[in-house]
């Protein structure tokens, strides 16, 4: 009688631990499933800060780009050069992109250096455009240096100050003009012409 209740014991044992052991085996893949989860989340969220990031950039370069497009202006301009015989002005017109008045000075100075497509010859190509400064009272001071081959007689001399000054006095904000030569206030740029210092708008 003994005997088989002690066989009956160890078989009782035997199918307990086997079903521990079984729920054991069961629920390891679940805990490893589980574990898994919060790399799949990180993953999942590197992702969405990585495009928050490229977002926020896009929209940076958008409002640079923006900004920029208010900050510069076109302006038509009316340029003055000579014709081909130095005899007298002629106009022609230019559009010019400027971020400020500072910015439109220099620019219409440097067309006022170049030949029109239309035959009109610049007096100004030849002469050397060191500074130009505005200042907050509207007056303009410009620095040149002339060299040999650009000096002219009598009626071409008249005809440069000329086309400087109608030039740059068609701007609202030039309200005097201020030439100098290699940094020094001169009675002419070319020995012809008496020059005023400053010449005042009209």
């Amino acid at each position: 009688m003994k005997a088989k209740t002690t066989i009956s014991l160890l078989l009782a044992t035997g199918l307990m631990l086997a079903a521990l052991s079984g729920c054991g085996a069961q629920s390891k893949p679940e805990d490893a499933s589980q574990g898994a989860k919060p790399d799949a989340n990180a993953a999942e969220g590197s992702a969405n800060d990585n495009k928050q990031t490229s977002d926020d950039e896009s929209k940076g370069e958008l409002q640079e780009e923006a900004v920029q497009e208010e900050a510069s202006q076109e302006t038509e301009v009316v340029i003055y050069g000579s014709d081909d015989e130095l005899l007298q002005l002629t106009e022609r017109k230019a559009t010019i992109e400027s971020e400020d008045g500072q910015d439109l000075i220099v620019k219409a100075v440097a067309e006022l250096q170049k030949d029109g497509e239309d035959g009109q010859l610049s007096l100004w190509s030849r002469i050397v455009i060191k500074e130009i400064q505005l200042d907050d009272d509207g007056a303009v001071t410009i620095d040149i240096h002339i060299p040999d081959e650009a000096r002219l007689g009598a009626p071409g001399e008249r005809l440069l100050v000329d086309s400087l000054l109608n030039t740059l006095f068609q701007f609202p904000e030039v309200h005097t003009i201020e030439l100098l030569v290699d940094g020094e206030v001169m009675e002419s740029l070319m020995g012809h012409v008496e020059l005023t210092h400053p010449f005042a708008r009209p």
